[in-house]
């Protein structure tokens, strides 16, 4: 007896280029100088009346424009350098951190001071200039927290193929003044959403109905097509559209054209 076989292949796929998850992190400098760290700065318990714990702080023993390799640097090593790379592919890439003073960060005169950022990488140096322009009273012993954020581009991270990324925090105060801030709470981040794979979870087709159900991975508030074709030939043409997302996951039955064989693709509209 002559039987009739039914063969679909079934694919996935998303008009989008998908890259690996991103990966944040984070160093708020509990309790030692992280490697990475070089020049100008050493672990300290933090100003008095930080309740948070340890930081960074600038050991510079001069006043007047310290920035550049006697100033605080970061040299991030491969695992952040990787992660910086994927957060340029993913966009939304920023960098925010605290400089924190108080009194102890000042001798006793009235005096003016600056902090300066570099972003280093395949780009060049990148320097963003008076990040924080501020005067100390003389005697004013007051904790002083000031947030610097900026996005990728600030800094002139914007090649995901660069094979370092370094960042200098530095000062600027009278020569004769030299400024013991301290450095906190660094965050290195993006804030675009992470792109979900589209990946067909379970499927089953009825040849008597030539109905076909499929379940997959989905990103909440999309849409989505059914695609089909008798051969891999000629066009796929759709055969449901529209479909709306079911949230971290999606199923849908769709029925196919007459055939004993067929293709079908999932995709992103």
């Amino acid at each position: 007896m002559k039987t009739n076989s039914f063969k679909i292949l079934v694919a996935a796929t998303v008009l989008l280029c998908w890259v690996r998850a991103h990966a944040n992190f984070t160093n708020t400098f509990d309790s030692a100088l992280p490697p990475e760290w070089v020049n100008g700065c050493q672990w300290s318990p933090g100003p008095a009346d930080w309740p948070i714990g340890g930081s960074l702080q600038a050991n510079a023993t001069n006043g007047g424009w310290v920035l550049g390799d006697p100033s605080p640097k970061c040299i991030f090593n491969e695992t952040q350098r990787a992660d910086i790379r994927s957060m340029i592919n993913a966009g939304g890439g920023h960098v925010r951190f605290s400089i924190l003073v108080d009194g102890a960060s000042f001798n006793a005169s009235a005096q003016w001071w600056h902090i300066n950022v570099v972003g280093n990488s395949a780009v060049g140096w990148t320097q963003i200039n008076e990040v924080v322009n501020s005067w100390q009273n003389a005697g004013d012993r007051v904790l002083r927290i000031y947030t610097f954020k900026t996005n990728f581009a600030g800094l002139g991270w914007t090649d995901a193929n660069s094979t370092y990324f370094e960042m200098n925090i530095g000062s600027n105060s009278d020569p004769a003044n030299p400024i013991h801030y301290w450095i906190d709470n660094l965050a290195v981040y993006s804030d675009a959403p992470a792109v979900t794979p589209l990946v067909i979870t379970a499927q089953s087709y009825n040849p008597t109905t030539r109905e076909m159900t499929l379940t997959w991975t989905s990103e909440v508030a999309a849409t989505y097509a059914i695609l089909h074709s008798a051969n891999v030939t000629v066009t796929m043409t759709p055969v449901a559209t529209g479909i709306a997302s079911g949230g971290a996951q999606t199923t849908t039955t769709v029925v196919l054209p007459a055939g004993n064989t067929g293709f079908v693709r999932i995709q992103k509209e």
